[in-house]
């Protein structure tokens, strides 16, 4: 019989770390649970999502991406970036770094503020989309719902779902999904309304 095992990475390429393995299915019965309790969340406030349609989707979205945003530090490693290529060009000029030096690091500077910039306005277009009505807040709910009953992991739902799993030990396995701002969004607005609700009706 076969095992299967996920071996710490970081250690294998020399960056720290220790030699430590955790079984494959571990790690897959870690995401299933988080899978249920997700699926569980979204249970516990489902009266709330029968009135989705009410919700300011666009305030709750844009909130989310600008927090995004904002955690990614996008605007501010723009411009970091930017001047990072002024200053490499006067470096050269001025003889601090040889010519190979100058390209090697501007392209790798260039990279990093092309990638930047893509993800800055891929977010920028999705905003824009989301405030003209173009896409709404649901899709990424009715994605999860459709694994409600599901008992084992499988590729197209760790795609759809997850965003990355870490493992720090054996026994401390993180799982990350791709709308977990989202989530947190829909969470705090909703317990917002219950609150609001209540007042008025004390």
């Amino acid at each position: 019989k076969k095992y299967y095992y996920y071996h710490c990475s970081t250690y294998k390429s020399g960056a720290g770390c220790s030699s430590h393995i955790i079984n494959c299915n571990k790690v897959e019965n870690a995401v299933l649970v988080a899978v249920q309790k997700q699926i569980e969340l979204l249970d516990k406030i489902e009266p709330l999502l029968k009135m989705i349609d009410e919700f300011p989707n666009d305030i709750i979205c844009v909130r989310t991406i600008d927090k995004q945003m904002e955690g990614k530090h996008l605007k501010e490693n723009i411009e970091y970036y930017g001047v990072l290529k002024a200053k490499l060009y006067k470096d050269m000029v001025d003889g601090v770094v040889s010519a190979k030096e100058y390209k090697d690091l501007h392209d790798r500077f260039d990279a990093t503020l092309l990638s930047t910039e893509k993800s800055f306005y891929e977010l920028e277009a999705k905003k824009e989309d989301i405030i003209t009505g173009q896409v709404g807040f649901q899709p990424w709910i009715e994605e999860i719902k459709k694994y409600r009953n599901v008992q084992s992991v499988s590729r197209e739902m760790v795609v759809a779902l997850l965003d990355k799993v870490v493992v720090e030990s054996t026994d401390k396995i993180q799982v990350h999904f791709l709308f977990d701002d989202e989530m947190e969004e829909l969470i705090k607005y909703s317990e917002m309304q219950i609150s609001n609700k209540d007042e008025r009706e004390a």
